[in-house]
């Protein structure tokens, strides 16, 4: 099964909150790369709507 991407705006992301929902979703099987303000989360599937909400600011 392919991995799938969700992409973030790295300003609203709460990256320790983010770390913790990562780990509790995905063990250490996920990846996280940042670059250009934006943040890049490789896992087994994407982040629903209310998992992004519940690590970024503006949501």
């Amino acid at each position: 099964m392919a991995d799938e991407i969700t992409r973030l705006e790295a300003q609203y992301v709460n990256k320790s909150n983010l770390e913790s929902l990562l780990q509790s979703l995905f063990g250490s099987t996920y990846e996280v790369n940042e670059g250009r303000g934006i943040i890049e989360v490789t896992a087994a599937r994407q982040l629903t709507r209310d998992e992004i909400k519940s690590v970024t600011n503006n949501a």
